[in-house]
């Protein structure tokens, strides 16, 4: 007797932002990304709440869309900005920009573990795990450069 194997499958919704446990995975293994736990859609957000923000990068002449619920890293690489980046968790501090304020009024920062509070407020992110809430226009840059 044949059986016919399912093969159906229902996509749905990624979330962008990774809990504790998911940025731990991905720290750990490195150069491999994986996304666990991603089709679970059970958080993800209405995508017709999602609001989009100018992110400017002047030394690069780019500008970039990014939706409040999608780290900056993501659309500035798509559009061709050169922003370094190595471990894609938080950890490492290589994706570092700086805004000329205090960037916690402007970002939400969901899994910082390099840039200390008083960095934040002098206008340093972490573009991995930055998620904008206006419009801004950081600088590529590093804490150690300054």
């Amino acid at each position: 007797m044949e059986t016919e194997a399912n093969t159906s499958s229902t996509v749905t919704a990624c979330r962008l932002r990774f809990d504790d446990d998911r940025r731990r995975i991905l720290a750990g293994i490195g150069e491999s990304i994986l996304f666990a736990g991603c089709l679970d859609d059970a958080d993800a957000d209405d995508p017709d709440e999602v609001t989009t923000f100018e992110v400017g990068v002047p030394e690069q002449d780019e500008t970039v869309a990014a939706a409040d619920d999608e780290a900056i890293l993501s659309p500035a690489l798509d559009a061709g900005v050169d922003i370094p980046y190595a471990c894609e968790a938080g950890t490492c501090g290589e994706c570092t920009a700086r805004y000329d304020g205090d960037a916690t009024e402007l970002v939400t920062h969901d899994g910082n573990e390099y840039l200390e509070d008083d960095q934040r407020t002098d206008g340093w992110v972490l573009t991995r795990v930055t998620f904008p809430e206006d419009d801004f226009d950081p600088e590529i840059s590093q804490p150690d450069d300054e």
